[in-house]
């Protein structure tokens, strides 16, 4: 469509970046999740953004909202009454926000993880030198990367009325 876009010059082309969790459920209560920002949280906390962006609702992705936010591009264009383009006044690209080193230990996340399986319950493991979280897991778990491509009603209503409470961070909302 790129190619031939003089024959359709009603059609608009856009990217947008798409966050994926590459391990899926790997570490997800520490990295948490992004979902579409609410109508409140439009009117209050995120005035600057639009309708149907994404932010960090928990852990890591919460918790760095601010800092991990690119800023978008712009390109204001001349076009005719066709809709072609004349001219471009201006075309700013966009910007990724910062790259996120994180402290995490992958095999040590793994283990963690390996150890709860079919348990309730969270592993914590701090560095005694740094205090930097060296894994931190919880389980029952979920896989973040639902909550980019879209639950099924179903698998959403499951999710959220599962007795398990895989939603639930354990290692830091849990009462022990």
């Amino acid at each position: 469509i790129e190619a031939r876009r003089a024959e359709w010059p009603e059609l608009i082309i856009e990217t947008e970046p798409k966050r994926t969790y590459p391990f899926g459920e790997f570490a997800a209560h520490a990295l948490g999740y992004l979902q579409p920002l609410t109508p409140e949280e439009l009117r209050t906390a995120f005035k600057d953004r639009r309708p149907g962006d994404m932010v960090g609702k928990t852990g890591v992705e919460a918790y760095y909202e601010n800092n991990l936010t690119g800023r978008d591009g712009q390109i204001v264009e001349v076009v005719d009454s066709q809709g072609r383009k004349q001219d471009e006044l201006m075309n700013i690209g966009p910007t990724a926000g910062p790259a996120l080193m994180l402290a995490l230990d992958y095999d040590l996340q793994a283990k963690a993880e390996e150890l709860l399986k079919g348990k309730e319950g969270a592993v914590v493991v701090l560095s005694p030198r740094t205090g930097e979280v060296l894994a931190l897991a919880s389980f029952p778990t979920f896989d973040p990367n639902k909550f980019i491509n879209r639950f099924t009603p179903e698998e959403w209503t499951g999710l959220i009325s599962s007795p398990d409470r895989p939603l639930l961070n354990r290692a830091v909302q849990g009462l022990y």
